[in-house]
């Protein structure tokens, strides 16, 4: 059964605005988050037709914290979950801890998602990998290379984009594809920086791969060398072309101020 790309959920919106003191969220945070719903609602609007906002994952389903704290054993996975606004219906994330010349086998490398952001942090003098997977509901292991089933990304957009609430130093993002009739491999990496950013992969990068026909999706954090970093994930989602968001932002200020006369 082929992925899809489904509408930022009213469930999640709601505990998002919901005013719980226990969630970090800034105002800042939630008007980019919602920036996108925005525009793709003014699109829809517009046009006459509904219009699915293009997320691969918002990160608003948790996921429990799992660490790896030795070398050379394998990498360490969390439980599967599953949810509507997770491409394919299944998220899965691991860990995998890299020999340093200072190895503490007290401290390792974890991934937990909670209160709508994925958190990968590297302990003291720590190296390693942290990987988000989308590929069905296959568990661990190899890749499904076809878990998506051939979903068409390209009736959504031109690239794929990494929003990163905050990171404590430049890392590397690798983004890797398997695609096209025999669902081969492309990956891209892009250096993120330190601080809050949004990272964007454009389809027209990524060396061979075909996003018409795209079977899984797998997004890496660091790479193994650089040790302690702390970062955290907002949003994975695929932006659409550039004039489609400029027209989308002019059709909703033109909605407000419709709104605005009228009433």
């Amino acid at each position: 059964m082929a992925g899809t790309l489904t509408a930022y959920s009213e469930t999640s919106r709601g505990n998002l605005m919901s005013g719980n003191p226990q969630t970090d969220f800034s105002m800042e945070h939630l008007m980019i988050k919602f920036s996108r719903v925005a525009a793709a609602v003014a699109l829809a609007l517009t046009s006459g037709v509904a219009l699915a906002l293009p997320v691969i994952d918002d990160f608003s389903v948790a996921q429990l914290k799992i660490e790896d704290t030795l070398t050379g054993d394998g990498v360490v996975w969390a439980v599967q979950v599953e949810g509507a606004d997770i491409l394919g219906g299944y998220r899965d994330v691991y860990v995998e801890k890299t020999k340093l010349s200072n190895d503490d086998t007290f401290a390792g490398v974890t991934a937990a998602t909670f209160n709508g952001s994925l958190s990968y942090n590297e302990n003291s003098e720590q190296a390693g990998v942290g990987v988000i997977r989308w590929d069905g509901i296959s568990t661990g292991g190899d890749v499904n290379t076809s878990g998506l089933g051939g979903l068409d990304l390209t009736a959504f957009g031109s690239a794929l984009n990494v929003l990163v609430l905050d990171a404590d130093d430049s890392s590397p993002l690798t983004f890797t594809v398997w695609s096209g009739i025999g669902y081969t491999s492309s990956s891209l990496t892009i250096y993120s920086l330190e601080g809050a950013g949004s990272y964007t992969f454009s389809f027209s990068d990524f060396i061979g791969a075909d996003f018409t026909n795209v079977g899984a999706l797998e997004l890496q954090i660091n790479n193994g060398t650089g040790a302690n970093l702390d970062t955290r994930i907002d949003m994975v989602s695929v932006v659409p072309e550039p004039g489609t968001l400029a027209l989308a932002g002019i059709a909703l200020l033109g909605l407000g101020a419709i709104r605005r006369r009228k009433s």
